[in-house]
């Protein structure tokens, strides 16, 4: 499901709208998909199959804090896409699409009814080409700039290597300003550790003076928000 441009090209850019309206839509994007999804797990469920919903496929991507509670994050269902033939995984981890570039959230159905399998993705892959700004904005330098590869039906796909707990840092838990904090008046730049732990997350997060914002600090993801390419809508 593709959620609004504006809520994109706004973020962090004109005083009067700031993060809110982007974690919204991305709250709002992910309970639509829910409805769809219910739907068709009914549907499915009516004629005698079993199926279930899940946002995160593999439990193998994060959360990003917001306003309404610990959201899924953008890399969620990215292998599901890239199997689906929807898309690619882009080089900020994100799933790529070929028509709403990263502004799309995912979601998947588990079931044992018998699908016919989906041609990969086969388009034009833009982050080969681009100028890796998502690379260079990444606030806590977790995206590494190199990548793995994998294989699947003889057709490799890259997968960039990312630094989980530098990324949590910054979108998980608050502690970068830029992501998101400071538009709420709440500065709460901690420099994050060579090596991070549970025990220096938690002085981290114990050391900012958080105030009634607390539970209203939403994160607007710089990977996503300087990735040039929109799509072909």
């Amino acid at each position: 499901m593709h959620f609004p441009d504006s809520a994109v090209d706004t973020a962090k850019v004109t005083p009067a709208e700031t993060v809110g309206p982007y974690a919204f839509v991305q709250y709002e994007s992910l309970w639509l998909l829910g409805d769809i999804a219910l739907n068709i797990v009914k549907y499915l469920e009516q004629r005698g199959y079993n199926a279930s919903i899940t946002y995160d496929l593999g439990e193998l991507s994060s959360c990003v804090k917001s306003s309404r509670g610990m959201l899924p994050d953008l890399q969620s269902n990215r292998f599901a896409a890239v199997l689906a033939g929807l898309g690619y995984i882009g080089s900020n981890g994100i799933p790529l699409t070929s028509k709403f570039g990263p502004r799309q959230r995912f979601i998947a159905i588990v079931t044992d009814y018998s699908f016919k399998d989906d041609p990969l993705y086969s388009e034009k892959i833009v982050c080969e080409k681009c100028d890796k700004t998502c690379i260079n904005s990444c606030p806590t330098n977790a995206i590494a700039g190199k990548n793995l590869s994998f294989s699947v039906d003889g057709k490799t796909f890259n997968l960039p290597k990312i630094d989980q707990l530098k990324c949590d840092w910054a979108k998980r838990y608050g502690l970068v300003s830029k992501d998101g904090p400071e538009y709420y008046a709440v500065k709460t730049d901690v420099p994050y550790p060579k090596n991070i732990t549970p025990e220096k997350l938690a002085k981290a997060i114990s050391k900012i003076k958080w105030g009634v914002q607390k539970r209203h600090i939403n994160i607007c993801e710089e990977c996503l928000r300087t990735c040039t390419f929109k799509g072909n809508k």
